[in-house]
């Protein structure tokens, strides 16, 4: 639509005795319409005089799309309004264009994952029924994970007999960034920081007479050595890499077992699963031999062979210096 045509629409409907706002609409909707078509961008200074209640349109001014002004006359309004009808004023707003060119200097870093839908919709029931009161494990386990969204994994487990008798222990496991599935021991110990606010919460929340403990769990490392085989046509060194991989993501505190949703607390972890991990690669023709250790994570002594090794029951494993050979890498 040409500045002239707008005009005579506007001045139409302003002869109007209707409500101001309607044409301030009208007007608006206009000059968008025409820059969206290509045209210039109509800028229009709409008033409302109280004395006589009438809407009064000044002449428009044709600008460019981005610089908006209100004036009649841009010499009227200052200098910085004649430099924008020009089009060369530092006022000039900054396109889309300009934006969609510029990149971060530097990688986001922190924070935690988006919370899944399945999660929520565990959560949310959970969130009714406790209202903020911890009563049965599930409740310190999901007001835990509350306190402190960084941790990837909480178990809350009744203490035995004896002193400890009438208390929680809540085991926490922070979330953590491994390395092919390698992760480093002190990684998985939560910070000072962390328990303090998970023990903060539990006990505005807990039973009046429940004792709270917040700590890590026990891990029980494990050393695997195994031998084995390359089908034909396929490099051995890539199956070695691919074979690390599969172990360490396996048998792994956070992401491991069976589910893929960490290492079940207290299960065994026997030589039968070693070898059906190794043999479900697909470049892996035979599984020679697999030898299974236990290992100590801090002192990197290895124990005895063994064909089972067992763990505490709320303990999790820790994998630690394998050591996996293919013929020919």
């Amino acid at each position: 639509m040409s500045t002239t045509a707008l005009a005579t629409v506007v001045a139409k409907f302003a002869g109007l005795n209707i409500a101001g706002k309607a044409v301030v609409g009208l007007a608006v909707a206009a000059g968008a319409a025409g820059a969206a078509a290509g045209g210039p961008a109509i800028a229009n200074h709409l008033t409302d005089p109280p004395q006589t209640g009438q809407v009064a349109v000044t002449q428009p001014v044709a600008t460019r799309t981005g610089s908006p002004t209100a004036t009649q006359d841009p010499t009227d309004a200052g200098p910085d309004a004649a430099r924008m009808a020009a089009g060369s004023g530092p006022t000039d707003l900054p396109t889309a264009a300009m934006f969609g060119q510029q990149t971060a200097a530097d990688a986001m870093a922190g924070g935690v994952d988006g919370e899944e839908i399945e999660n929520a919709k565990l959560r949310g029931p959970i969130s009714l029924r406790t209202r903020g009161r911890a009563v049965t494990t599930e409740d310190f386990e999901h007001l835990a994970l509350e306190a402190a969204p960084e941790l990837a994994r909480v178990r809350a487990v009744a203490a035995g007999d004896g002193a400890d008798a009438g208390s929680v222990r809540v085991l926490v496991v922070p979330a953590a960034q491994d390395d092919a599935g390698r992760l480093r021991f002190e990684q998985l110990l939560p910070s000072d920081e962390t328990l303090a606010r998970v023990a903060a919460r539990l006990d505005e929340c807990r039973v009046v007479g429940t004792r709270v403990l917040v700590e890590p769990p026990a891990y029980r490392g494990i050393t695997i050595v195994a031998r084995l085989r390359a089908r034909p046509r396929v490099n051995p060194t890539r199956l070695q890499d691919d074979a690390m991989r599969a172990i360490y993501g396996y048998f792994h505190p956070i992401t491991g077992g069976p589910e893929s949703t960490g290492w079940p607390f207290g299960r065994p972890v026997q030589v039968g699963e070693v070898y059906s991990v190794l043999q479900g690669l697909r470049g892996t023709e035979l599984v020679e031999d697999v030898r299974l250790f236990g290992a100590d994570p801090i002192t990197g002594q290895r124990g005895q062979v063994t064909q089972r090794l067992d763990l505490e029951p709320h303990a999790l494993v820790f994998s630690y210096e394998h050591q996996l050979m293919v013929e020919g890498a």
